[in-house]
Parts: structure tokens; C-alpha cells; sequence
């Protein structure tokens, strides 16, 4: 788990040929698809997709996309309902442009702006690329927290 720093960092300029936006509601699906793939790529679940549009309808998100290009974004991020940041994801072929310090740098500003509070993000402790874009940002590491998730879970009681 890693915490930003106390004073939020400017906005990174885009690469020519990029914009930052919102998400959008039908993109929980695509975006749903990567992150199941990412974890393992068995569990897109329907309760996931719900979890991803809550995401992008109810808390701030943010997608960079290609100018003149689909309306699919190749980067994005989006908060959870803990107030953490999640989901960023940079497609392969557009890694090492800086997009995805761009989306966080943007995501906490926006955060901090509308809800005067310093999100904060967990990581999987074997992720060396997310966890080094942290702490190349000033991010401070704390002790180690692990969060569990439930998905498809039968919420019948017997």
C-alpha cells in the first residue's frame, strides 16, 4: 500500500497524438476483460463488471486515448468506494510514455479537488513496474496491508 505525497505533483503533458477524458460507461467491459486477464483471467464475472461500472459511473476515473483514434482508451484508472485508486492499466503497446504517471498525477489532483482527501493505492507486492511508478512518484510504502475480495460470492444464507 502506498500513500502520495502530501502536495499533489503538476499534470504531466501528454505525448502529441494523446488526450486525457473521463471513462465512460460502456468501456466497463473492455476494461473489465484486461483486468480478469491480468489476475489470471478467470474471473470477469458479471459481479466484476458491475464493480467496474460502479467505478466508472460513481467515483473519478480518467482515460487517455489516442487523438483521432477509437473511443477505447489505451490507458485508464479509476477509485474504488474506499477512496483508493485501482485498475490502471496501460496497454502494451503504449508503455513507456509516461501515461501512466499522467493518469495518476490527474487522478489524485481530481480527488484531492472534489473530495479534500489523498486517495491512496494498493499494489500486488510482486508488481516491480506498478510498484516502482509509486515510489518514482514520491509515493511513501507502508507496512504491509492485504485486502481480500469476494467475487461471486452466494450471499444466500441456509
Amino acid at each position: 500500500m502506498f500513500t502520495p505525497p502530501a502536495t499533489p505533483q503538476p499534470d504531466i503533458i501528454l505525448p502529441e497524438g494523446f488526450s486525457l477524458g473521463p471513462l465512460k460507461l460502456d468501456h466497463a467491459d473492455y476494461i473489465t476483460e484486461y483486468w480478469a486477464k491480468d489476475n489470471g483471467g478467470n474471473y470477469a464475472s458479471d459481479e466484476l463488471r458491475m464493480v467496474t461500472k460502479s467505478n466508472i459511473s460513481e467515483r473519478p476515473s480518467a482515460g487517455i486515448y489516442v487523438e483521432g483514434g477509437p473511443e477505447t482508451p489505451v490507458a485508464w484508472c479509476a477509485c474504488y468506494t474506499s477512496g483508493s485508486i485501482g485498475t490502471l492499466h496501460v496497454l502494451e503497446d503504449y508503455r513507456g510514455k509516461k501515461l501512466a504517471k499522467a493518469l495518476v498525477r490527474h487522478l489524485v489532483r481530481k480527488i484531492v479537488d472534489s473530495h479534500g482527501i489523498l486517495p491512496y493505492v494498493f499494489t500486488n507486492e510482486k508488481n516491480a513496474e506498478s510498484n516502482g511508478l509509486f515510489i518514482s512518484e514520491g509515493w511513501t510504502r507502508l507496512p504491509i496491508c492485504h485486502f481480500n475480495m469476494f467475487y461471486g460470492v452466494d450471499r444466500r444464507r441456509s
